[in-house]
């Protein structure tokens, strides 16, 4: 029983020695050979001896990954060491830290953008803009490229504003005054300049753009070196005013028609009394003035363009008559 117990005594112990948790146990020549004497346990001992070797040679492998993997972690901490100098390095400079970027430098840095002491940003290569659409106090100072009419424009905090590349006008559309009522009126032509390529024009309040001279409707494709009239019907009351607004990208010019304004003329002369006694009739006149020219309905002015009165009211025989024959006055 007792030598049962010990042989399995061995075995444990064998095992937690080689997993490292005790000591391995030191056997003197006598011990070996009355281990070995048992019958029956020389072979039982030598397969103990050969699940221990194996043991122990599985304890010194993972030993040894350890230790493989603790040099692992030292190259890995060495390396995240040297990247975070860089970065500080790079950071230190004003830049970014680039790692394997092709236009990185020897310390991993990128030159081609760099944030100076003063705070300016300089840049050694070229900046390329999307078209950011939202225009707000929020975005204010934002800069976005339209490709379709091949510009850059700044938002100020309300609206979006042209850089660089601007439409241009060459004049400016005169106001018409005195026009007609109810009329059709065309302005003089302006031209365009100082852009590329096309741009979109619209008028406001249903005015008509015409470029080189064939109308487009409120809104029309335009690009430099076109000449531009505007059409707008004249209100149907004097002293009316229709105005439109041209615009096209940071371009705005405005345009208006006012209809002309009415006016009594003078009264004329009194004409000749109808009858010269015994009470006639008189009448003067009077014209409705266009400002634009000529004379209107005087109903347009709000009154009447004639008068008249009486005259010559005196009777025709201050003496009497006699079967409609003038008495002659004796004595006078």
């Amino acid at each position: 029983m007792n030598r049962k117990r010990n042989f399995w005594y061995s075995i444990i112990g064998g095992c937690l020695t080689a997993l490292g948790l005790i000591a391995a146990p030191q056997f003197d020549g006598s011990a070996q050979n009355k281990f070995f004497a048992t019958p029956n346990r020389g072979i039982d001992g030598a397969k103990g001896n050969a699940q221990i070797k194996m043991l122990m040679d599985e304890n010194a492998l993972r030993r040894a990954e350890t230790v493989a993997n603790a040099g692992s972690i030292t190259t890995l901490g060495a390396t995240l060491d040297a990247s975070l100098t860089s970065l500080g390095d790079c950071g230190s400079q004003g830049m970014m830290f680039g790692g394997d970027h092709p236009n990185s430098d020897a310390q991993d840095c990128l030159p081609d953008l760099r944030i100076e002491d003063d705070g300016k940003v300089t840049l050694s290569g070229g900046v390329q803009l999307g078209d950011y659409a939202v225009c707000n106090a929020t975005s204010e100072g934002t800069l976005r490229y339209v490709s379709s009419q091949k510009t850059v424009l700044l938002c100020d905090g309300a609206s979006w504003i042209e850089l660089g590349a601007a439409p241009a006008a060459g004049g400016a559309f005169n106001a018409v005054t005195n026009a007609a009522l109810s009329t059709s009126v065309t302005s003089n032509g302006i031209g365009l300049s100082g852009f590329f390529g096309t741009r979109t024009a619209t008028a406001t309040n249903g005015a008509t753009i015409i470029v080189n001279g064939t109308s487009q409707g409120s809104s029309a494709d335009v690009k430099a070196g076109d000449t531009i009239a505007l059409r707008m019907t004249s209100l149907g009351t004097y002293g009316a005013t229709r105005s439109t607004t041209f615009s096209v990208s940071s371009l705005s010019t405005g345009w208006s028609v006012t209809t002309g304004t009415v006016n009594y003329s003078p009264w004329g002369s009194w004409d000749a009394c109808s009858s010269s006694c015994g009470g006639g009739t008189q009448t003067r006149s009077r014209s409705c003035n266009f400002s634009g020219g000529g004379s209107v309905n005087c109903a347009d002015c709000g009154g009447d363009c004639s008068q008249s009165q009486s005259c010559n009211t005196q009777t025709c025989c201050p003496c009497g008559s006699v079967d409609g024959v003038c008495v002659f006055c004796w004595g006078q």
